[in-house]
């Protein structure tokens, strides 16, 4: 199950009632990846995300980060994986302002959860040209998902194949002036079953598969 919310449609107050809706929804047999793409805003109170109905200059119209977390914190899936693409992200798992760093902390003792941040958060995540309309950070999480990942050409890409290609490749490409942060609880499962090699035949039915919340960048 995808859900997602595109261009006017990612405005704060919907943002919210998806996430809200997406946490009743999903079930302890499910895998949640929560993927949010877009502009962040650093603040007295930490870092907040820009919705596309949001003005930079008035924060109380911007998501502050403790309103994402603490409805990522009630997910009952089995498995959590959360991806964030902004500039600053990474400040997310970073003792850079301590409201951040709070919230980190919170969401990596999560025993089921993995946090994937686009940078550090001393780094600015790289926005791409047209056609692509997003950043390298995501351009490497579609490509990951499409089966590049699949490092042992099983057909199948884990969490941990995932990650690694993510982390790897944003470097790589962007000579190491972004480098994806990557932060997990002791019981989260590695060899969770993230997508399948889009490039290879398809997947049995039987193969678990990921309930997503894609919030693009407005």
């Amino acid at each position: 199950v995808v859900e997602s919310l595109l261009d006017a449609d990612a405005s704060k107050d919907a943002i919210v009632r998806k996430l809200d809706g997406f946490v009743r929804t999903c079930t302890e047999k499910d895998v949640a990846v929560i993927a949010v793409s877009g502009h962040g805003v650093k603040g007295l109170r930490g870092l907040y995300y820009l919705p596309h109905d949001g003005d930079s200059d008035s924060l109380q119209t911007c998501l502050n980060w403790s309103e994402i977390a603490t409805r990522i914190q009630n997910l009952k899936a089995k498995n959590v994986i959360v991806l964030l693409d902004c500039c600053h992200a990474g400040a997310f798992a970073k003792d850079r302002l301590p409201t951040q760093n709070e919230v980190a902390k919170d969401l990596k003792s999560k025993p089921n959860f993995m946090v994937l941040t686009a940078s550090k958060g001393s780094q600015l995540a790289i926005e791409l040209n047209e056609p692509e309309r997003h950043g390298l950070f995501t351009l490497k999480v579609i490509e990951a998902l499409r089966g590049s990942a699949d490092a042992n050409e099983n057909g199948q890409v884990t969490a941990r194949e995932f990650s690694d290609y993510v982390v790897k490749s944003v470097s790589r490409h962007s000579a190491n002036e972004q480098t994806p942060e990557e932060a997990a609880g002791d019981g989260f499962d590695w060899g969770t079953i993230v997508a399948h090699d889009t490039r290879k035949e398809p997947a049995p039915a039987a193969i678990q598969k990921p309930a997503t919340l894609v919030v693009p960048k407005p």
